[in-house]
């Protein structure tokens, strides 16, 4: 049913429409300031959030190739990954390192790449585990055979310092997210 201009404004329906608006704005309002109070009141929450994506994904990036610089070496010569002087005696010390350093290096590199931009919450948390497991096989090592050379003193620091950052970066990370919202949907 339309209604004329003249009846539509002696029926006070314009009134009604327009204080219904002015609630639907101001609960609107309220509403976005609930549930979006970074992105009203605090503009620079947003960069904070774009800067967390780009150091979580350059993170997850560096983390990758570091571990497909290692692969590819291995995978070309094991015996190039003689980062630790060891003499592989035999074909099954060649093909143990191929594969142990190689393979499933190129296997976790390739998935962290995938997980870069669709995943990163889930990418830092298992390069956290990742880094503190490396970190954890040469503490055990200290434990059982002695010190460290100065090679595995230096990766203890490595592994332990990234594992430190992947923490910071997901902890970062998990309080920017509202429940049910990834890095990249805002």
């Amino acid at each position: 049913m339309l209604i004329s201009e003249t009846n539509y404004y002696n029926s006070g329906l314009w009134a009604f429409q327009i204080c219904f608006a002015d609630i639907n704005f101001a609960s609107g309002y309220k509403r976005q300031l609930l549930t979006q109070p970074s992105l009203s009141i605090f503009p620079f929450f947003h960069m904070a959030i774009k800067m967390n994506q780009i150091l979580s994904r350059a993170f997850i990036l560096f983390s990758a190739l570091s571990i497909s610089a290692v692969s590819s070496m291995a995978f070309q010569d094991p015996q190039s990954v003689d980062l630790v002087h060891v003499n592989l005696p035999n074909n099954d010390a060649y093909s143990s390192i191929r594969g142990a350093y190689g393979g499933a290096g190129f296997a976790i590199a390739i998935s962290l790449i995938y997980s870069f931009s669709k995943h990163t919450q889930k990418a830092l948390a298992f390069l956290m585990l990742l880094w503190v497991f490396y970190a954890l096989s040469r503490l055990l090592t200290i434990v059982q055979e002695g010190p460290l050379g100065h090679f595995g003193n230096f990766w203890i620091k490595a592994e332990s310092m990234l594992f430190l950052i992947a923490c910071a970066l997901y902890v970062w990370t998990k309080q920017s997210l509202r429940p049910g919202k990834s890095v990249e949907q805002r």
